[in-house]
């Protein structure tokens, strides 16, 4: 493994005149050192080389304080997304790093949804032609007499029959 040894030294210094070859020279080093395969790694063993990073045990998913890292996860949703068992719904959050799969649903009488899993195409949610409502009452209609007006109320969706 190749290390980084300064190059140019003498020809790169505050207040002098810096020339294309000496900065070429330092540019092609650090490339060297750098490089994928040849370069710099961390076996503990040769010139340049660093000390061993043992990734099963020093890190684990987030980069530690110890380790030069921030401790914080920036992916803990993804993985949680990732662990998740099932194949079909809209994705929902429940909870800080807990996601959930659910498919919408409607109750007979009173809303039909189609796709409420989201497979074979966007969920679509319509009324039949008679709602049966909890408290007992019907209310037959035809979309072709009757407006519906969506209406936002104290953060709940509200439809208005005109």
């Amino acid at each position: 493994m190749a290390g980084y040894t300064r190059q140019s030294l003498a020809d790169i210094q505050t207040g002098i005149e810096i020339e294309a070859a000496p900065l070429n020279a330092e540019f092609n080093q650090l490339q060297s050192a750098f490089h994928n395969v040849t370069g710099h790694g961390h076996t503990g063993s040769g010139s340049g080389d660093g000390p061993p990073i043992v990734l099963t045990t020093s890190v684990s998913g987030v980069l530690p304080v110890a380790n030069g890292g921030t401790g914080l996860s920036a992916i803990s949703d993804l993985l949680a997304i990732e662990a998740l068992a099932g194949t079909s719904g809209g994705l929902f959050k429940t909870a800080a790093n807990t996601w959930a799969l659910r498919t919408i649903t409607g109750t007979a009488n009173q809303i039909t949804v189609t796709n409420g899993d989201g497979v074979a195409g966007a969920p679509t949610l319509s009324l039949p032609s008679t709602i049966a409502f909890a408290s007992g009452q019907v209310l037959n209609w035809n979309s072709s007499d009757v407006t519906l007006i969506p209406l936002v109320i104290n953060s709940k969706m509200v439809l208005c029959v005109l």
